[in-house]
């Protein structure tokens, strides 16, 4: 909007201004004695009062009209401001909103942050490395964490995570200098957005140890490999989708036997059944103290709760579903008929 006053069409009339009539005292004649006496018109009043308020009026409704759109052109602009306000304070939020920071931003900084010392090699099985190069393989998987107010670790399927690989030879103390560094600059990347370092736990052995960073709604981690075999682990993944996942985990972690502060469980995987009324659930199952885990098998009938069938690493065979629920929850499941020795399904 332009801010130079507007020029107004009207110009402001002059005032108007009385005339007064002097008489003039003039000694008479002979001759103008002897004329008649003529009286002068009077000026007839009320046509002078009639022309002042007709003018008066005229400049009374101008004033209103003049007055009156300048009223509604300044509601209208401070409408117009008020909506773009309202519209930038919406687009901002939006913009604020899209911008949040994501798992995928830190990871492709560290692989930035690590590609100015190294090079990078694609992930090519038997790729014997040199000290000047890395291995790097990237998957959806994040860390393990133990979110407030639960007694498990957990963990989400689509968050971000590098397997980082450096050169090493028999005979190299662990974790080398390679190692090191890489865990360094990892941190740095961490730091670098605004995360904290806020806890440290151990994972299979005593050598591997895992340092964890929150911030900026976001829990990202970074480890030694703890023996010759393993990797750098940098990962991340959001708070909001590891309070989820604990939070549906809980049910099934509540009947789950022999659990320990240090379980880590995935996220439940759970379908109907083919028998109606039913559904089968599994959860992947660890230890951050042990190598490797299971996966725990649940079901339930209707809204119930749900009940703990066993944990297995392979096909079960047909003889463990030996109930009438286990049945109706797990029919034309695949199982192992050990009376012939051949596959089967559960009936």
């Amino acid at each position: 909007m332009d801010t130079n006053p507007q020029e107004s069409p009207y110009q402001e009339q002059p005032a108007l201004q009385t005339q007064a009539i002097e008489q003039a005292q003039v000694t008479p004649t002979v001759t103008e004695l002897a004329q008649p006496v003529i009286d002068p018109q009077p000026v007839n009043p009320k046509k002078s009062h009639r022309s002042i308020l007709y003018l008066l009026i005229a400049l009374l409704f101008l004033a209103i009209g003049v007055g009156t759109g300048w009223f509604l052109f300044s509601r209208d602009s401070t409408g117009t401001t008020q909506t773009k306000t309202t519209s930038t304070k919406k687009t901002a939020a939006t913009v604020q909103s899209t911008a949040a920071l994501q798992p995928e931003d830190v990871t492709n900084k560290i692989r930035d942050n690590l590609a100015s010392k190294y090079t990078i090699m694609d992930s090519t099985a038997g790729v014997k490395l040199k000290s000047d190069q890395l291995l790097i393989y990237s998957d959806k998987n994040s860390a393990s964490y133990k979110v407030s107010g639960y007694d498990f670790y957990n963990y989400y399927t689509s968050g971000s995570r590098l397997s980082i690989t450096s050169y090493y030879t028999d005979g190299m103390k662990q974790p080398t200098t390679f190692e090191t560094d890489i865990q360094t600059r990892v941190a740095a990347v961490y730091t670098s957005f605004g995360l904290t370092k806020t806890d440290t736990y151990s994972s299979e052995s005593a050598s591997d140890n895992i340092a964890v960073y929150t911030g900026k709604g976001l829990v990202c981690t970074i480890d030694n490999p703890a023996s010759a075999m393993g990797e750098n682990i940098a990962s991340c993944g959001l708070l909001s989708k590891y309070e989820t996942a604990a939070a549906n985990a809980q049910s099934f972690v509540k009947v789950l036997p022999n659990t320990t502060t240090t379980t880590v469980v995935g996220e439940a995987q759970i379908s109907d059944s083919k028998t109606a009324g039913y559904q089968k659930a599994t959860l992947s199952v660890s230890d951050l103290k042990e190598i490797g885990g299971h996966a725990a098998l649940f079901y339930r009938k209707g809204s119930g709760s749900w009940q703990y069938f066993t944990g297995t690493q392979s096909e079960l065979g047909c003889e463990e579903y030996n109930t009438t629920d286990l049945k109706n929850a797990y029919r034309g499941e695949a199982c192992w008929d050990t009376t012939t020795n051949k596959d089967s399904t559960v009936q």
